[in-house]
């Protein structure tokens, strides 16, 4: 039901700010589910997001497309290759 969605969302942001800091490891690049989950991790926890790397084949172009993804959601998250 909608009301058990919003309380999860709501246990969910709240068990996220106990992280103090978030390294994302992704292949992101090949389909859109890192893309979506990477989305779904910033508007959960931008603050947190540390450090992003990628994983995989030819890291330097997902790095840029990470990169890319992230600076359109208004953060300057470091990610390496």
């Amino acid at each position: 039901s909608t009301i058990s969605i919003f309380v999860l969302r709501c246990a969910i942001r709240r068990l996220v700010q106990l992280v103090v800091s978030i390294i994302c490891d992704t292949d992101a690049g090949s389909d859109v589910d890192d893309y979506l989950a990477l989305a779904y991790l910033v508007n959960a926890a931008p603050d947190q997001l540390k450090l992003v790397s990628t994983a995989y084949g030819p890291v330097e172009t997902r790095a840029k497309a990470v990169a890319t993804l992230l600076r359109a959601m208004g953060l300057e998250t470091p990610v390496v290759p």
